[in-house]
């Protein structure tokens, strides 16, 4: 048997693991960790956003004009938030930090908003223009961001989370495309 999780869990918790007996089956998911994950038997794949992947027309030499854009998830740790803040505010705006557009009417797939100014970005316009992409950490471990931010060719940034499980990282070298 193979078993998709692609979004495993609900708030507060987000359980990485499916909540039912699966030993003899074969789990693919976006959310596994050292935890749960089988070497060799398990496969960790990327959630991948069907309605923003027609968005990216990726062209590598073009000019990136923002050195990073930090994009927010549901749960980020406000001292991480703050801390970045007080960053973007001594680079001379080479430093957006988006998040989700708490008051739009109605929300798009593809817009986020930065963290104080409340102005709207296209947000695959804004990956595509940027150096550097960090992917904070939030309630769950996957995130469909992190994907997008690979199809963009913005160089992915991550905080190290040691129990979490790269999709097919038995067979790709993370240390070689993402900074940790």
């Amino acid at each position: 048997h193979l078993i998709f999780s692609m979004l495993s869990g609900e708030y507060p918790s987000y359980n990485t693991t499916p909540d039912f007996i699966y030993e003899h089956a074969m789990l693919a998911g976006s959310a596994l960790d050292i935890i749960n994950y089988r070497t060799g038997f398990d496969i960790s794949i990327p959630i991948y956003n069907s309605l923003t992947a027609g968005e990216y027309k990726l062209d590598y030499y073009s000019s990136r004009k923002t050195l990073l854009t930090v994009l927010l998830q549901l749960g980020t740790d406000p001292l991480l938030v703050h801390a970045i803040d007080g960053i973007h505010h001594i680079t001379n705006d080479r430093i957006i930090i988006l998040g989700s557009c708490e008051h739009c009417q109605p929300c798009q797939i593809n817009s986020r908003c930065s963290l104080e100014e409340g102005i709207r970005w296209s947000y695959p316009k804004v990956l595509l223009e940027s150096e550097f992409c960090l992917i904070l950490p939030g309630y769950r471990v996957d995130s469909p961001d992190f994907l997008d931010v690979m199809m963009t060719g913005c160089i992915p940034v991550l905080l190290r989370n040691t129990h979490q499980i790269l999709p097919f990282s038995e067979v790709l070298d993370w240390d070689r495309c993402v900074i940790f």
